[in-house]
């Protein structure tokens, strides 16, 4: 008996607060208790030795913050916002009482239970053999124990730091619901240009998130949205919950568009593309061109190669074109004609990039009369002369007597095996493939991405055409999996791994890279 309330009395001990007998002075020095760290919490400081300084007790005494277990639980829903490496400091002090309360309360702090975390997960660490061994081992690990804990609904994490790549990434996530997660990025747009302020950016950039978010899927079916928080959004975060602020500079309209500058002309394609760099992604399409020819090349179809390709095939769409003229209305009118101008063209099979780089119009386009000529069966013909030669024929922009038809020849360097591959594809395009945009001589009058389909048609001036989704998502599962592991090493050492040589020059470099990054189209996986 004497052995157990030995014990006990060591327990009480650890908080001075629990020997009061009188309960109005023990709630009195609990409220004032409460109240300081109320205050702190509301400082939004990093300042370690301020958050975790001494409590209020009798009169003008103290008494040391690691010691108020009955605050310290009640207040817990403030204090585990404070700044990481103070909740670590926090931790490590409740260890060393090597008191089952103190366990509990750490615990608590870290918002997971860690004796499963250090026992039997050896993804953190080895298994120690005592509950204050286990503390401490858990507080060592506590960056590592954070970052790949799995998110809790409605619950928070900020991710950041500098991938392998070099690339420097910032933003929040947040799990609303079980299959949605939201990722949030501050970023402030700089200057004008061509009348786009930063205002009317931001604006343009956000919309474009929204409107794609229905395309933005992990593998197992889960939704991803992006937001762009505005200054008045950031500033009412809690000042530790803050992303890092990007600033985004609006350039010219020809200029070439990257994660902290944006030309004035920037699409929504381009615009996900970038975005996705802020959320640690690197790019994949083949880097020779840019100096870094170790660079792990993804599939043709990956938002981080060929943002415009994968947005022709990721989203399904609803366009409707306007006939604003009686030509334009008679050529709609003629079954055959129209039906022309539902094929893909040249412009939708091959990418601007590729077009601007291998192909050349013959100087000479020919005015094809329908009464001399049979109308044409497709708008895109090709045929592949040779591995590193395709001749195309396009026909397009039919009018009441006559349509257009172009002679293009691209041409592949001889070591180019990349330019090859895409020969292939282009000569064989996807049957499925709709025109990108409204075909002339009609003009958009909207746009609606995810919308439900529609049949092709024509009434009342306005040609309806639907593009469906021919892949479930505009991210690879790599590419979701990375921006939803985040800072966490284990979960995202297969990316890293590739992504490591993205913006290598060194040809000496590229020796080590593995031959899983070599695999145009599984690396990462």
């Amino acid at each position: 008996m004497w052995l157990l309330l030995l014990f006990t009395q060591m327990a009480l001990s650890f908080d001075p607060l629990a020997l009061i007998s009188d309960d109005t002075k023990r709630n009195t020095i609990e409220k004032a208790q409460q109240d300081e760290i109320n205050r702190r919490t509301g400082l939004a400081s990093s300042d370690c030795s301020e958050l975790l300084s001494d409590l209020p007790f009798e009169g003008t005494s103290k008494t040391p913050f690691v010691t108020a277990f009955g605050t310290i639980q009640n207040m817990m829903g403030g204090i585990r916002y404070w700044d990481q490496h103070c909740l670590n400091q926090l931790v490590q002090n409740l260890a060393t009482l090597n008191s089952p309360v103190a366990l509990r309360i750490a615990g608590e702090i870290l918002k997971t239970d860690y004796e499963k975390s250090v026992t039997r997960n050896a993804t953190y660490c080895a298994p120690p053999t005592n509950g204050l061994e286990q503390i401490l081992g858990l507080a060592k690990n506590i960056d590592r124990i954070r970052n790949c804990t799995p998110l809790a609904e409605g619950k928070w994490k900020t991710i950041g730091g500098i991938s392998k790549s070099g690339i420097d990434y910032s933003y929040g996530l947040i799990k609303e619901a079980p299959q949605k997660i939201k990722a949030i990025l501050n970023v402030q747009f700089s200057g004008a240009n061509n009348g786009v302020t930063a205002q009317a950016m931001h604006a343009r950039a956000q919309t474009c998130l929204n409107s794609i978010k229905s395309g933005l899927k992990g593998p197992a079916g889960e939704e991803l949205s992006i937001s762009l928080l505005t200054p008045q959004e950031v500033n009412r975060l809690p000042a530790n919950l803050r992303p890092k602020k990007t600033t985004i500079t609006i350039a010219g309209v020809n200029a070439r568009s990257h994660s902290k500058a944006y030309a004035s002309s920037i699409d929504c394609p381009t615009i996900l593309h970038e975005v996705l760099h802020l959320l640690g992604l690197c790019d994949e399409y083949p880097g020779e061109g840019d100096n870094y020819p170790c660079r792990a090349v993804g599939s043709r179809e990956s938002v981080m190669r060929n943002q415009n390709l994968t947005f022709g095939t990721a989203l399904s769409e609803n366009l409707s074109c306007h006939c604003d003229s009686e030509e334009c209305s008679n050529v709609m009118a003629d079954p055959a004609k129209r039906a022309l101008l539902l094929m893909p063209t040249y412009y939708d099979i091959i990418p601007g990039h590729f077009r601007n780089r291998y192909c050349e119009f013959n100087p000479t386009i020919y005015l094809k009369s329908f009464s001399d000529n049979s109308m044409p069966s497709r708008a895109y013909s090709a045929s592949l002369e040779s591995e590193d030669v395709l001749t195309v024929i396009a026909n397009y922009n039919p009018m009441t007597t006559h349509f257009d038809e172009a002679h293009i020849i691209c041409r592949c360097p001889a070591t180019d095996i990349d330019c090859k591959t895409s020969l292939k594809e282009y000569a064989r395009p996807n049957p499925n493939l709709k025109p990108k945009t409204c075909p002339s001589p009609t003009n958009l009058k909207s746009s609606i991405i995810g919308a439900a389909p529609v049949a092709d048609r024509f009434e009342n001036g306005v040609l309806h055409i639907y593009r469906p989704a021919t892949k479930p998502s505009l991210l690879e599962p790599r590419h979701f999996n990375r921006i939803i592991a985040g800072n966490c090493q284990t979960q995202t050492a297969s990316y890293e791994r590739c992504a490591e040589f993205a913006y290598e020059s060194s040809k000496v470099a590229c020796e080590k890279a593995p031959n899983e990054c070599l695999n145009n189209t599984a690396w990462g996986q």
